[in-house]
């Protein structure tokens, strides 16, 4: 009974981290082809502006879940604008200083400020998804090591 519940154990925790890894590489990474609603959410493409505007992209990662998706425009060291996300399941962005539009491509102008497509991120029920996971790796491996160290005392 006790080599069946090991082996269930190590079936169960290899399965968690295959998952846990997959999860990884197709949200985190954004490696998938669509969004995976709810796991990800998207946020508008940041506005056409200058080529010598850099854009900074900050979005959530495993040590910030709750940091809201953000466009930082520079001009070398110099801020200009930021531009964050309005919620982890809105794509609209709203203008938190400065005013992107300002420094419109000249071909812009008089057209649309963005592109059409949208930068898909993880949300933060993505990183409670993998957090849990985490836990569950974590607890099953030490129950399969406590069961191992008790069935090499039974075997003496």
């Amino acid at each position: 009974m006790l080599k069946i519940l090991k082996k269930f154990i190590l079936e169960i925790t290899v399965l968690l981290i295959i998952i846990f890894v997959l999860l990884n590489n197709y949200i985190y990474l954004n490696q998938a082809t669509t969004d995976i609603f709810p796991l990800q959410s998207s946020a508008e493409t940041p506005i056409l502006v200058e080529d010598k505007i850099v854009i900074t992209i900050i979005q959530p990662d495993y040590f910030h879940p709750f940091r809201k998706f953000t466009y930082e425009y520079y001009d070398g060291n110099k801020q200009l604008a930021v531009e964050q996300a309005t919620s982890i399941f809105s794509d609209n962005m709203i203008t938190v200083s400065g005013d992107p539009v300002t420094y419109l491509k000249l071909e812009q102008k008089n057209s649309f400020h963005r592109n059409f497509a949208s930068n898909a991120y993880a949300n933060y029920l993505f990183f409670i998804t993998e957090y849990l996971l985490a836990i569950s790796i974590i607890m099953l491996t030490i129950i399969y090591i406590k069961k191992f160290f008790e069935s090499s005392k039974l075997s003496r």
